[in-house]
């Protein structure tokens, strides 16, 4: 990980990030198509089956790929796009490389605050984590929440624009006290969760939601 300890770490800008996965776009053809083509592949998106797809249904589809893009799909020099960013830019570096995606049980919500509690269902570690959009949905406490999260100094803050919501009855499991550890997750739960949410085939679609960005 690169290091940080001179450089005061942030949350990259939304316009930074557009401009990240639009240069990879535009300058990198032959990898976007491939990322692309093996999202396709992987997820199946019911989307690319129907003509009656509204502009909110290829936003969310579009969201998730991008998502992935920036986060979990790796380039040539086994970095993914955001690691990659931070080479240029220290000051996201530690967002870069403490974020990923998990699913977890909400055991507290803040809406005072903007702060959600999230303990990861399988390693129950536990997160507080900076979240206004999450903090404000008390649906949210019911079953488990697929999200993308990343350390910023000293807290934790929503990293995706997708959350994926099982509405399936899920009993949180006891925490594991004083686990606050890196966490570096599986690269392809992501994917995994996406293809049951809006696949093709997709084997959740009665009980899991997902929720795109706001603006």
């Amino acid at each position: 990980m690169t290091a940080t300890r001179d450089v005061e770490q942030r949350e990259p800008r939304t316009d930074e990030i557009r401009q990240i996965l639009k240069e990879f776009k535009e300058q990198h053809t032959e990898e976007f198509e491939f990322a692309r083509t093996l999202f396709s592949v992987l997820v199946d998106p019911d989307a690319y089956y129907r003509d009656d797809l509204s502009d909110d249904e290829a936003c969310n589809v579009n969201s998730i790929f991008s998502e992935w893009c920036l986060f979990d799909f790796k380039q040539p020099s086994g970095l993914s796009l955001i690691e990659e960013a931070a080479l240029d830019d220290p000051s996201i570096s530690q967002f870069a490389h403490t974020q990923f995606y998990s699913r977890f049980w909400v055991t507290k919500q803040d809406n005072k605050r903007g702060i959600i509690r999230l303990r990861d269902v399988e390693t129950r570690d536990e997160f507080e984590v900076w979240d206004e959009r999450a903090a404000a949905r008390r649906v949210w406490r019911r079953g488990t929440l697929g999200v993308r999260i990343a350390r910023v100094g000293d807290v934790w803050v929503s990293a995706g624009t997708t959350s994926l919501h099982d509405n399936a009855p899920s009993k949180p499991r006891a925490a594991k006290l004083g686990a606050r550890r890196d966490h570096e997750g599986d690269p392809w739960l992501f994917l995994r969760d996406a293809e049951a949410v809006v696949g093709h085939n997709g084997i959740f679609h009665d009980s899991l939601l997902s929720v795109g960005p706001i603006e």
